[in-house]
């Protein structure tokens, strides 16, 4: 039993344009607020002190875009039922390394397809599994539409 974080690449492009506009807002707001009392790189030591809090309000320098853990066993039933019996499911506990998007909140609820099973923002998801399954499926629709044409 394991647990898969699928992302789709599609997303990648836009993902990186979402860091890098909150970034350039960041700089701006940090050269503007320098004033007298602070030099910018005080206010940048301030700005990742209390990212580390609130996912959101620093300098994004590290950047991981991960989904929320998503069942195999799920991925197997969903998208391909004939192979089920050939694959093994324990009944056991299922490993999960659980690894979060650790400024998941510039990513509004709306993109992340609702409500969480575990809430994201401060919760730590690029995807919600529903958005996750949607994507995959829309993944091998789009590979299936490919397959034979020249």
């Amino acid at each position: 039993n394991t647990y898969h974080q699928w992302y789709p690449l599609r997303m990648l492009t836009d993902d990186i344009r979402t860091i890098l506009r909150h970034n350039a807002a960041f700089h701006a707001d940090v050269h503007s607020a320098a004033g007298v009392s602070a030099t910018p790189s005080e206010k940048e030591q301030e700005g990742q002190e209390r990212s580390q809090e609130g996912h959101t309000s620093g300098l994004v320098e590290i950047v991981n875009l991960f989904p929320e853990p998503l069942l195999t066993q799920t991925i197997v039933r969903t998208f391909f039922p004939d192979q089920e019996d050939v694959c093994y499911f324990s009944d056991g506990e299922a490993f999960v390394d659980d690894v979060r998007t650790q400024h998941s909140g510039l990513w509004p609820e709306s993109q992340r397809g609702g409500e969480l099973a575990r809430p994201g923002g401060s919760g730590g998801y690029r995807l919600d599994v529903g958005t996750e399954l949607a994507e995959i499926a829309r993944f091998l629709q789009e590979g299936a539409g490919g397959l034979g044409a020249e």
